[in-house]
């Protein structure tokens, strides 16, 4: 299953400066393309969605509160 992951901002590299705007797509476990959420939205109109708070970037980093799931 595809899932597009959006946070307020994404760095492309560990160095990069965070961009606003930027959306990445994920199937299984390759990154399939980085563009604007209504990009890929609309090229992929079922894909999910998860949305994150703070930074996303490579490597699994995230600089921000992590989602609390409910059990």
């Amino acid at each position: 299953m595809r899932t597009v992951h959006v946070a307020d901002l994404l760095r492309l590299t560990l160095d990069d400066e965070p961009r606003a705007g930027l959306a990445v797509l994920v199937g299984g476990d390759r990154v399939e393309a980085v563009a604007p959420l209504g990009e890929l939205t609309g090229a992929y109109p079922e894909v999910r969605v998860r949305r994150w708070a703070g930074t996303l970037g490579p490597a699994r980093v995230h600089d921000g509160p992590l989602v609390h799931r409910r059990a």
